[in-house]
This record gives C-alpha cells, sequence and structure tokens, in this order.
C-alpha cells in the first residue's frame, strides 16, 4: 500500500528488524514492476541467504552485499552491525 500511488519509484529502503525474508517476498509483485533499485538492512545471515536465494529467481540484479558482523559476548553471540544487500531491477531502469 505504501507504493500504491506510485507508478515508478528510484529506490526502496528497507530495515525492519528482522522481517526482511518475510515482508520482501510477499511484496514482490509490487517490487517488480515498480521499484528500481532496492537496500534492504539485513539482521541476520540467515535471512542473508534466504534474500540471497530469492532475489535472483526474480531477474533482479545484487549490486552490493555487505553481510552483518557479529561480536561474542559471555551470552554468546551478539549482532555488532546490521548487513545491506543493494539489488537492481533490470525491468525498470527506464
Amino acid at each position: 500500500t505504501l507504493l500504491a500511488a506510485f507508478e515508478r519509484v528510484d529506490l526502496v529502503h528497507v530495515d525492519i528488524q528482522g522481517s526482511e525474508a518475510d515482508v520482501i517476498p510477499a511484496a514482490a509483485d509490487v517490487l517488480n514492476a515498480k521499484v528500481r533499485r532496492l537496500v534492504i538492512g539485513t539482521h541476520s545471515r540467515a535471512i542473508e541467504q534466504q534474500l540471497l536465494g530469492v532475489r535472483p529467481g526474480w531477474g533482479w540484479v545484487l549490486e552490493a552485499d555487505q553481510a552483518c558482523r557479529y561480536v561474542a559476548t559471555p551470552a554468546g553471540p551478539a549482532l555488532a552491525f546490521d548487513g545491506c544487500q543493494v539489488w537492481r531491477n533490470p525491468r525498470r531502469l527506464s
């Protein structure tokens, strides 16, 4: 619904704290039809892997990929830095 009023969107930045792998595939039709580039803040390596498996099947091109980083703590690994994936939709270049 956020993109409903727009015919074309140059950039969508998604940073939804762990729900990326659920929301992005659910929005596939709108993203494919309207969005040129998608920047996704990732919050786990599992999510990064899921997105890497989904997006290329839609024909999108991965332009940049920075894995999230963890640090060791007494309670176990903790996310220190979000990851980031940048995707280009070749169907929406013009």
